[in-house]
């Protein structure tokens, strides 16, 4: 049988929204608390996922709107541009971890 991966970085936990917003700290913290009291937590393969780099990035994201999300972040966060996407400072570290984790 093949091992589930679990890939997991506390950077992920620093991207916050506003309340409400489906894309929030507290599901993530839910979903790791109910998978350490499954019996399957110790058969997991435990990863850390490495960084992406912005050629990684672009290579499937115009420089345009790597730059708008790293200067809105930069900036202290908000609302960016496309309506749904809200970013903190924290936000640009988290989303280049998580596309290392998806590479």
């Amino acid at each position: 049988m093949k091992q589930i991966a679990l890939i997991h970085d506390d950077a992920f936990l620093k991207h916050l929204t506003p309340p409400g917003h489906p894309e929030r700290p507290d599901r993530l913290r839910s979903l790791i608390v109910r998978l350490r009291e499954s019996p399957q937590w110790k058969t997991y393969l435990h990863l850390k996922p490495v960084q992406a780099s912005r050629d990684d990035i672009l290579a499937v994201h115009s420089r345009e709107h790597l730059a708008l999300i790293e200067k809105t972040c930069a900036a202290g966060g908000g609302l960016v541009d496309d309506g749904d996407t809200h970013v903190v400072r924290e936000s640009f570290q988290a989303s280049l971890i998580a596309a290392g984790a998806v590479i």
